[in-house]
């Protein structure tokens, strides 16, 4: 850390490690997203070091004050920083030292650390070798600051009386929670939509993993540019969504093929009927899926009935997987979305084949 540190005070605060949140962040990665910043060419009673963890600390316990939650984070070393002449500063230090940090440190922090936390192929965490994956949107309702205002606007285009809020579009491993990528932007406007901040993932995605996504992320040019990635797809798509049964599996899931929206009628039966006779497909009007059909309980022990299509037969054996394994993924899957208390709709599952 330098002469900025020699201080008996310096010293002391150099050892900060935040409790367990030093386990993930250590004090030098701490630095390494903090380096080069002005703030730092002289030792500070609020350092960055210290300003990362505090913010950190800030997420953890959401319901403290400031200054209630900085004495938490240096609970140990509390009589080695009195005997520093070290105390807690007051509030408003603690926000200039929020305001000297900004967003770059914690983007910076998020792109080191994302991941699937994963310790291997285990089936709570894969399927069929695949990594099980699964994005989803949320809101999320910020501060009313002249910034916040600015950058989301309020519900509605609202001026007043209402806070702003910010649509999170976020990756995560099923099996560890893990999150892979998140992305957010404003609720309201063009482009602000859930499909349009997912786009921004793509990039993220990987040939070993098996991305499961609601149905309001089906469209086709979405579909395939996500097939290309090279990861293998699971999404529930909407019941208008036409699909001619080619070839049944033992199981009840079918093969089938989707087609571009824009070709139409005759050219349209064309490729149904190509598809049929086992033709290869020109992928820029048509891809192959394999469709399942489930039902899945409500609260009331009812049940709705639900096709959802895939994009990957079950690697290595080249083999779709049991109608029963797949079931008990498409019931987790779908009750960690919020939707398994609906019922009275037509759902599909599909997935490339």
């Amino acid at each position: 850390m330098g002469g900025r540190w020699s201080s008996t005070r310096g010293k002391v605060l150099a050892g900060i490690g935040a409790g367990v949140l030093g386990r993930w962040i250590t004090p030098s990665l701490a630095d390494e997203v903090t380096t080069g910043e002005p703030r730092e060419q002289r030792f500070r009673a609020l350092p960055a070091r210290l300003g990362v963890y505090f913010v950190l600390g800030l997420c953890l316990e959401a319901g403290k004050p400031y200054r209630a939650v900085l004495k938490d984070l240096t609970a140990g070393l509390s009589g080695v920083l009195a005997a520093a002449g070290w105390q807690v500063p007051a509030s408003t230090a603690l926000t200039g030292l929020r305001r000297r940090l900004g967003e770059k440190p914690f983007e910076l922090l998020f792109a080191r650390l994302r991941g699937p936390l994963s310790p291997g192929r285990s089936s709570w965490s894969h399927v069929c070798g695949l990594l099980a994956v699964a994005w989803d949107g949320t809101t999320i309702t910020v501060p009313a600051s002249g910034e916040n205002v600015a950058a989301f606007g309020r519900p509605g285009g609202v001026k007043e009386g209402h806070y702003p809020q910010i649509r999170l579009v976020t990756l995560i491993a099923c099996g560890t929670r893990g999150v892979l990528g998140a992305v957010m932007g404003p609720l309201c406007g063009k482009g602000t939509g859930e499909q349009s901040l997912a786009r921004t993932l793509y990039p993220r995605l990987e040939p070993d993993w098996l991305l499961m996504a609601d149905r309001n992320f089906y469209n086709w040019q979405d579909w395939c540019t996500a097939s290309d990635t090279g990861a293998a797809l699971l999404w529930r798509v909407k019941s208008d969504l036409i699909l001619d049964p080619l070839e049944f599996f033992p199981d009840g899931s079918y093969r089938s093929v989707v087609v571009n929206p824009k070709v139409k009628g005759g050219a349209r039966q064309k490729i149904v009927d190509a598809a049929r006779a086992g033709e290869d497909l020109d992928p820029e009007k048509a891809r192959y899926v394999r469709v399942v059909e489930y039902e899945v309980p409500d609260r009331d022990g009812d049940g709705y009935h639900n096709r959802p299509l895939g994009s990957h037969p079950c690697p290595p054996l080249g083999e779709p997987e049991p109608i029963s394994v797949l079931e008990v993924r498409i019931r987790n899957f779908v009750s960690a979305l919020g939707s398994a208390h609906l019922s009275g709709s037509v759902d599909v599952l599909l997935t490339p084949c």
